[in-house]
């Protein structure tokens, strides 16, 4: 808990702490962290010293590589709070927090000489999501960081105050500009506004905050993203805390309607969503409704208060309404005038439809491919429910790659006959629409599209999923037996496996460290525990035959329900070759313990 008197303390308390760097080693401040009570008075304290601020997405040590190649001066730079943890080599300085705790702050007077900041400073800047390519370093005016919220907060009858107590609950990080401004910045328009400022990553942890909401007597905001929404598929997790949830909202990405159906089952209401991009902010939104026949109605895209939509033609010209390029015009906007997005629409006086991205189009073989025409064919064709599609390779060599969920066909599919049909299929599908060179020439088949702490999808994550490293499974069932939870994957044993090289050279086979690396992390991605556990022991292990390339398996995994963060438990494992009799390549069981 952060008192006003304690945030308008720490406020100072870090003001001061930088202050007392050297002037030239505090041009820019690296800030990072998962709370945002943690992250508030940092930040306003950095902006009171006249500190640049730059938010990263994550604290790789590839991410402090990558802002020194964006041209931030790493001699005029400090860390502070999680930040540090990207410095392993300790190359720049690094702030230590004023005082142990944040709730610590509370305690200490609050100050009298804080003053103004100045709003057209350029002091906040962000990492963009990659999602369509490389990330940029987006750099604001403290003035569009404040404007924003202020519209967000005019576009609720009444504004924030006639929500009453409520508590701000995130399941998106305040490190993007989404999180930022309604997890972090909104909430500060209002008195009786809580922030929780811990990231709520699972299902399980929003439902247990709704019900301390509710034990408070307060309501409760839900900030989230599609790539969140989509895995409360338990809506009896929220059947005590449901009535406490008033509003919604939803960002980073689009929400399609069966993901909108899902959300509303388990927060009682259609999420808000919010469009916009780290360059613009948030410029639009639209909420879902249910029609009496059941079926979701979808209303077009309004501007939020502050902003104008209009309609940039081939030609230069802007009009009010018709096709062609998203631009804008608005107080928290980066400049005066108009400000071209990089998305296609449909305007009209009621609102405005997305008809994709302008700057999605690439050359393979001198030949332009639209790729959200290649993603769409894939979706409405059938083939898959959600699909990316990018570029890979440089020059001559450079193909498209496919990262897609499948649709129940192709998974059937691929289940029954192998990675190889199904591509086949999709392929063939393709074909009856597209040029051969529109065609991705490489696939991958998953659960979920990877999505990182915005939920956005980035061409990064999505490029990682071809490492040869990464095996390429499909969760077969997932069902729960007496206390018991059994999972069982599918995947093929690719000759491109990396675990194949050398071992043994002319005689390739999995290692069985390779395959209990392999079951910890299929439960790890599966199972998704909350908490902090690690493999401490490994019982009962049989290796009964060799796996080799080309084999396709089984894994089965059984563990305990309600695994909780106090307990160790035991996983159970087997893989299982897949032919005319299911053979038990290995089994075993590794004990989990609480880290």
């Amino acid at each position: 808990m952060l008192t006003l008197r304690g945030f308008l303390a720490g406020t100072a308390a870090w003001r001061d702490a930088a202050l007392a760097l050297p002037a030239d080693a505090r041009e820019n401040a690296v800030l990072y962290s998962e709370d945002a009570l943690e992250l508030l008075p940092a930040l306003f304290g950095f902006w009171a010293a006249g500190v640049h601020v730059i938010l990263p997405g994550d604290i790789l040590p590839g991410t402090l590589k990558h802002l020194e190649d964006s041209g931030v001066a790493l001699d005029k730079t400090f860390l502070a709070l999680g930040a540090v943890g990207m410095d392993a080599g300790n190359r720049i300085a690094h702030l230590v927090s004023p005082v142990e705790r944040t709730s610590d702050f509370n305690a200490l007077e609050a100050p009298h000489d804080l003053g103004l900041l100045d709003d057209k400073a350029p002091l906040l800047s962000l990492l963009t999501s990659g999602s369509t390519g490389k990330a940029k370093l987006c750099r604001k005016r403290l003035e569009q960081a404040f404007l924003e919220p202020e519209s967000i907060d005019a576009g609720i009858p009444g504004g924030t105050p006639a929500l009453g107590a409520i508590e701000v609950l995130g399941t998106v990080s305040a490190q993007h500009i989404y999180g930022l401004l309604f997890r972090a910045l909104w909430p500060l328009l209002s008195m009786e506004a809580l922030i929780v400022g811990k990231r709520l990553h699972y299902p399980e942890n929003l439902a247990a905050a709704l019900k301390e909401a509710k034990v408070r007597g307060h309501r409760a905001v839900v900030i989230a993203a599609p790539a969140h929404l989509k895995r409360f598929t338990d809506p009896t997790l929220f059947e005590d805390a449901r009535d406490r949830v008033i509003l919604a909202f939803s960002s980073t990405g689009p929400l399609d309607d069966e993901d909108a159906r899902v959300a509303r089952a388990a927060l009682g209401l259609f999420p808000m969503e919010v469009l916009g991009s780290t360059e613009t902010g948030g410029i639009a939104w639209r909420r879902r409704s249910l029609e009496s026949d059941g079926t979701i109605s979808t209303p077009p895209w309004k501007t939020v208060p502050g902003i104008t939509a209009g309609v940039r033609l081939e030609d230069g010209r802007v009009l009010p309404e018709g096709e062609g390029l998203l631009t804008l015009s608005g107080r928290h906007l980066d400049h005066e005038g108009w400000n071209d997005g990089s998305d296609r629409i449909r305007l009209n006086n009621t609102g405005f439809t997305l008809l994709g991205r302008a700057d999605r189009i690439v050359k393979i073989e001198g030949k332009r491919v639209a790729l959200p025409e290649v993603e769409a064919l894939l979706v409405k064709g059938g083939l898959a429910s959600e699909a990316k599609v990018f570029a890979f390779g440089e020059g001559r060599r450079e193909a498209l790659a496919a990262v897609l969920k499948p649709a129940p066909q192709i998974k059937d599919i691929f289940l029954a006959d192998g990675k190889a049909a199904a591509v086949r299929k999709l392929r063939e599908e393709l074909g009856r629409n597209l040029p051969a060179v529109s065609i991705p020439r490489r696939w991958r088949l998953v659960d979920e599209l990877p999505a990182n702490a915005q939920g956005k999808t980035t061409v990064k994550a999505l490029e990682s999923l071809f490492d040869p490293r990464r095996p390429e499974w499909l969760l077969e069932s997932d069902e729960v037996h007496e206390g018991t939870r059994h999972l069982r994957l599918r995947l093929e044993a690719s000759p491109g496996l990396e675990w194949f090289r050398g071992h043994f050279p002319g005689l390739p086979i999995l290692p069985g460290v390779a395959q209990l690396l392999l079951v910890e992390r299929a439960f790890r991605a599966y199972a998704h525990v909350s908490g902090d556990f690690k493999a401490t022991q490994v019982k009962t292990l049989k290796f009964r035959a060799v796996t080799t390339p080309g084999m396709r398996l089984a894994l089965e995994l059984e563990c305990p329900c309600g695994i909780s963060s106090e307990e160790s438990f035991s996983l159970k494992f087997a893989w299982k070759k897949i032919g005319d009799s299911e053979d038990v390549q290995s089994s075993g069981t590794i004990v989990f313990t609480s880290d």
